[in-house]
């Protein structure tokens, strides 16, 4: 379950970690987004004064081909001087009047204003200037261009990108809290186990140490756990090492291999049966754990089984052992045994024998012997 919870950490700061890079993406578009908005938005403003000092331009061109004509009428008897100047005149507001109407498609066009819109809504400032504007209004075409065509779903897509990081704010901050409360939980899982595993470890030392002393009648053992790494730092004792000293009466080892064979086997015996003791159950199965032993010391083993299997002064039964093995001292210390042989060639048969039936004497057996083997006899016949 801790590794478990580990790993859900782990993969929920990655999922921070993701989250906070396209959150940042996201600002970076929306940024770019209103900077992109402002621009195009100051451009359309000056667009729209540039239009209006336009159409003060063909008022006064008209005023003045107005006044001109008048004249015309007025001095008709005036030279051909004056009515060539008349009609160049003419010509200028003709060529003024054309350049203003395609000037006025280019903008609806472009921009989808008309000239009258902009006009009724236009006031000729005081100060105005003819050849500034028209340089301000080639840089603003020169600029306008560049730029390319106006995005007017802009304002739409930064109300999306606004969504979307309100959205991604609040599962950072699912997330965040989430990630507190697993780190939580694993500092109480660590701090449960950590308890546990020290008591645990106390009642198994302690009998390790009995039975080492029960198994060889004496000696010293114990069980240290690693405090350091080989750098010096602490260990966590969930995660450190466990040394097992081992000195038989008359032996003082300073290496494993020091040990004999069935010397190993008993260790490792006392150790696997102090692990059982701590939390024993009410059934085990050994599986040929007194093969590496003497004939000397199957009788301790046997013995410590015997002791095991036996009711506390609590009331608490004691443990039900099947042991598979080879060892006829076992054997005979055992209540039944239950085999395998082969009275004829190629045939098996199961066979049991209780020994307490043998030893009572049942009729047809009074003298306490064991019957011969009948096929299919015992408590898996048929």
């Amino acid at each position: 379950s801790l590794q478990e919870l580990e790993d859900q950490r782990d993969e929920r700061t990655r999922r921070l970690d993701g989250l906070e890079t396209k959150r940042d993406e996201l600002r970076t578009v929306l940024e770019s987004a209103s900077q992109v908005y402002a621009v195009e938005a100051s451009a359309v403003t000056d667009i729209a004064i540039a239009l209006a000092e336009r159409i003060h331009e063909r008022d006064a061109i008209r005023n003045g081909v107005e006044e001109q004509r008048q004249e015309a009428r007025v001095l008709t008897a005036r030279t051909k001087a004056t009515d060539k100047e008349r009609q160049e005149a003419e010509l200028a507001a003709h060529e003024a009047r054309i350049r203003i109407e395609n000037l006025s498609t280019q903008i609806l066009d472009s921009h989808q204003v008309s000239l009258e819109e902009a006009f009724g809504n236009y006031q000729r400032p005081g100060d105005l200037n003819l050849d500034e504007l028209r340089e301000q209004l080639q840089s603003t075409e020169s600029e306008l261009k560049s730029l390319g065509p106006v995005n007017l779903a802009a304002i739409d897509e930064l109300e999306e990108v606004q969504a979307r990081q309100d959205f991604l704010d609040k599962q950072f901050n699912d997330l965040t809290r989430a990630m507190d409360t697993l780190a939580s939980t694993i500092e109480d899982l660590n701090r449960i186990c950590g308890q546990l595993f020290e008591a645990t470890y106390k009642q198994v030392r302690a009998n390790f140490q009995l039975l080492f002393r029960k198994l060889f009648s004496g000696g010293r053992a114990d069980l240290e756990l690693e405090k350091k790494d080989e750098q010096g730092n602490p260990v966590d004792p969930l995660e450190a090492g466990l040394e097992i000293i081992a000195c038989p009466p008359g032996k003082n080892p300073k290496i494993i291999t020091q040990l004999s064979g069935g010397e190993k086997a008993l260790t490792a015996i006392a150790l696997l049966f102090a692990v059982y003791q701590t939390k024993p159950s009410p059934f085990c199965i050994l599986d040929e754990v007194d093969a590496p032993l003497d004939e000397a010391n199957v009788d301790v083993y046997n013995n410590m089984i015997r002791e095991f299997t036996k009711s506390t002064a609590d009331g608490k039964r004691g443990s039900q052992f099947i042991v598979i093995t080879h060892k006829k001292r076992t054997m005979q210390k055992a209540d039944a045994i239950y085999g395998i042989t082969q009275n004829e060639p190629g045939v098996s048969t199961k066979i049991s024998v209780q020994f307490g039936d043998v030893e009572a004497g049942l009729p047809g057996n009074l003298t306490g012997e064991l019957a011969a083997t009948v096929p299919g006899s015992g408590p898996y016949a048929g």
